[in-house]
């Protein structure tokens, strides 16, 4: 006998009746109602499941994917046949708690996406939002396990950072209710334990059949298992199918010198370097994946075929380059990893185009910075003082102090006294004379280009408009200079002034100008009288 339950909905669609818990005894009659029989079962109404997310809600066919259900009502009293259904699948549950719930995914023969339904009876499932809009529906995407058909490198550093790119099919489902994502890791192929953990592939990088990753670092050499999932649970492997292997991680070569690190851009013959390290190897015949690579980024890259030595040294030829610049030097042993150790060769074809600051100080004080083209870390930077009509010597030598190299633009260096830079003819002092500096990175040559210094004579400051401003304000400051035997036309146009101002163990210092005081519309250099600037905050 077959009865249906009664509802315990009003025509507003209302629970009435207690709602939850609500029962009923259950009697028979077989005459329509006269005689009915002793009530010997209980019909027990529940409140519907309702399912919020699966996670994963996606696997492969191959089923054994546990999926967790959360939502609310999956575990009520005196409730049986408790299943979860994929489209016609029904499935009993592993564990049931009444926000949560875990079952593995059957076997199923095709690809394709199900929906998901609950029930806690057998018979009536859980409702979907909209049985016609997946991206509203609740569903689990069975998959065709994604396979690989060509990758390369299959051997890098420990260090990682190569790139790698991967070929085949199934990395993307590319069903639009989906969010497609996919994640990589490598494992250890003896002991499945992991090496690294678990890196999701970026969306740009990542197609339907192929997906690109830089491979990541592990702790040493090597042989490593490529592992690939679409729902971060159940992992598929990656190897070579010609080799049955995955990806040989070698130590990570380094490079620790190279000799000699500079050389002329007009060399007429071709020059080698040595390129000490750590690490080198050969893994053909022809060593074809050894690389030099020159250059500072990628548009600008040479590459030259570098030669074995030992594995802690390789030649390459020096590159051909039209212009004084310094380039980082790296190499590769498997012909895609560089390594990142910023070793440089310098072309150098030294070129001055300003000096920084133009006036000296006569007690031979000041710092100067040279700016140009074509310097290089020689060890053997010079900078030199002189002048083109008439040879100058510094105590009775040549003008010249060793420099700094910084950078390919800019050598630091020092000045001289006044007292100590003469005519080598006359003998007589410099004075206010200009001089030229010059640079010499490599050999005895310096530069003759036309940038020209001065020393200049330390003004006094004779008086002040204000004795004392307010702490927070900043008040216009006028002092009063005696610029003695000064050009000042020559400060005008090559000065930098400043305002310091020192108390109580803190300095500020302020821009300041060179003016003609009382402020007049002249532009006569030899008016100005005044440094104008104003006090700091205080």
């Amino acid at each position: 006998m077959y009865c249906d339950t009664p509802s315990l909905l009003n025509k507003q669609g209302y629970v009435v009746d207690g709602g939850e818990g609500a029962w009923f005894d259950v009697y028979i009659s077989l005459d329509g109602g006269s005689e009915i029989s002793d009530s010997n079962g209980r019909f027990e109404y529940y409140q519907d499941p309702v399912i919020y997310e699966l996670n994963p809600a996606l696997g492969p066919q191959t089923g054994n994917t546990i999926v967790t259900v959360n939502g609310t009502g999956f575990d009520q009293n005196t409730t049986c046949g408790t299943f979860i259904r994929l489209g016609l699948m029904e499935i009993t549950p592993m564990n049931i708690t009444n926000e949560t719930l875990t079952f593995k995914t059957p076997h199923s023969p095709f690809p394709g996406t199900a929906a998901v339904s609950f029930t806690l009876n057998g018979q009536q499932y859980s409702k979907q939002p909209a049985v016609s809009d997946l991206p509203k529906e609740l569903t689990f995407d069975y998959y065709e396990a994604p396979y690989t058909t060509f990758y390369y490198p299959t051997k890098g550093p420990s260090n990682g950072a190569n790139f790698q790119r991967h070929q085949g099919f199934g990395f993307m489902l590319g069903r639009p209710h989906l969010n497609d994502r996919m994640w990589a890791r490598m494992v250890n192929p003896e002991k499945g334990t992991n090496l690294t953990e678990d890196i999701e592939i970026s969306s740009d990088n990542l197609h339907i059949d192929e997906w690109t990753w830089y491979m990541p670092s592990v702790s040493g050499a090597s042989e490593s298992l490529i592992q690939i999932t679409l729902n971060q649970q159940q992992w598929h492997d990656v190897t070579n199918v010609d080799t049955g292997k995955s990806y040989a991680y070698y130590a990570a070569p380094h490079v620790t010198s190279i000799t000699p690190a500079f050389g002329h851009v007009k060399t007429s013959k071709d020059q080698v370097i040595e390129v000490g390290g750590t690490g080198f190897a050969c893994y053909d015949e022809d060593c074809a994946d050894l690389m030099c690579r020159f250059g500072n980024d990628e548009e600008s890259y040479i590459y030259v075929k570098a030669t074995l030595s030992n594995a802690q040294l390789i030649r390459c030829k020096v590159p051909q380059y039209t212009k004084p610049d310094v380039l980082n030097v790296e190499v590769t042993i498997n012909g895609e990893s560089y390594t990142n150790d910023n070793k440089t060769y310098g072309y150098f074809d030294p070129f001055v185009l300003d000096a920084n600051p133009k006036l000296l100080s006569v007690d031979g004080s000041t710092a100067v910075q040279v700016k140009g083209l074509g310097f290089v870390d020689s060890g053997q930077c010079k900078a030199s003082y002189d002048n083109r009509t008439s040879a100058l010597t510094c105590g009775g030598g040549t003008c010249w102090k060793n420099a700094v190299f910084v950078d390919k633009n800019t050598l630091n260096t020092t000045s001289f006294p006044q007292s100590d830079i003469r005519y080598s003819g006359s003998g007589q002092d410099v004075k206010w004379d200009p001089m030229y500096i010059d640079a010499l990175v490599w050999g005895d040559q310096f530069t003759q280009n036309q940038v020209e210094v001065f020393y200049y004579e330390d003004p006094q400051l004779k008086s002040a408009n204000i004795a004392e401003s307010p702490a927070n304000l900043q008040s216009q400051l006028l002092l009063t200079v005696d610029f003695k035997n000064n050009d000042l036309g020559r400060l005008a146009r090559l000065g930098d002034p400043k305002c310091r101002f020192t108390a109580g163990g803190k300095t500020f210092v302020e821009e300041a100008q060179l003016v003609a005081y009382p402020f007049s519309q002249s532009r006569d250099p030899e008016k100005i009288n005044t440094i104008h600037c104003k006090t700091p905050k205080w």
